[in-house]
């Protein structure tokens, strides 16, 4: 799906969630993805290749309430992504956060998705990323950061390094239960995109996260979830015959 070319103008915002600057830019983009909350596309950004998140309108919401959420939710996901940054993680860098126009301006990263990675079936490479897949997630936890989406279409691959994106949904926490919670999340999208190779992509996911200090009892907590969920789900199917 492509969007007509138009040009848009950056006001007064912020760089890496924090430095404030007036910047006055041209970008031309096309439509990269939409999703329930924001509009990603490709943009050029002062001479750079770069990707615009701006926040949608919600017609459903009042005005007012519709504007404050959206600037809460761009400000917090600049915020979320620096700290990520700083502890380590590999994201794409935010070139320029419009909180007054709910945009951030990233990093364009050259690679390909996680999700890419994977199908590609080489066993060997398949389970080296998802071992370094664990090891990022162990990290984002160890620094009380919930990612609420990290799907193998949000982790890009350059050469040995795998980049986070989209911390729109993300919070923090040092609750093992959000902990354990994000992780369940993240198995059941491997389940449902990886079936042939989601056996090997979390017993090597688990060996990277043992570099959680409370991996133990995280996992336990994650068979826990999932327990509980395919219990439900039976239930209902069971339910729903009667």
């Amino acid at each position: 799906m492509r969007a007509e070319p138009q040009n848009q103008r950056a006001d007064k915002g912020q760089v890496d969630g924090s430095a404030s600057q007036s910047v006055e830019q041209t970008v031309i983009f096309v439509l990269l993805k939409r999703g329930a909350e924001a509009v990603v596309s490709p943009v050029i950004f002062d001479g750079r290749a770069a990707v615009l998140k701006e926040r949608a309108r919600k017609n459903y919401r009042a005005s007012e309430l519709d504007k404050k959420l959206r600037s809460q939710r761009t400000r917090s996901e600049a915020k979320i992504t620096g700290d990520a940054r700083r502890a380590g993680i590999k994201t794409a860098a935010i070139y320029f956060t419009d909180e007054k126009n709910f945009r951030i301006y990233f990093e364009h990263l050259a690679g390909a998705t996680l999700k890419e990675e994977f199908l590609k079936g080489d066993k060997k490479r398949v389970s080296e990323l998802a071992k370094k897949w664990g090891e990022i997630t162990a990290k984002l936890h160890s620094a009380g950061i919930v990612h609420g989406d990290l799907t193998t279409s949000n982790l890009i691959v350059t050469g040995d390094d795998i980049y986070v994106l989209d911390f729109g949904l993300a919070f923090f926490s040092k609750r093992d239960e959000d902990a354990a919670e994000d992780i369940n999340l993240l198995r059941q999208a491997v389940e449902a995109v990886h079936s042939k190779a989601a056996k090997i992509i979390m017993e090597y996911f688990v060996k990277g996260y043992s570099a959680h200090q409370k991996s133990d009892t995280i996992i336990k907590r994650t068979a826990e979830i999932a327990s509980r969920g395919r219990y439900y789900q039976r239930k209902f199917i069971a339910d729903s015959k009667v």
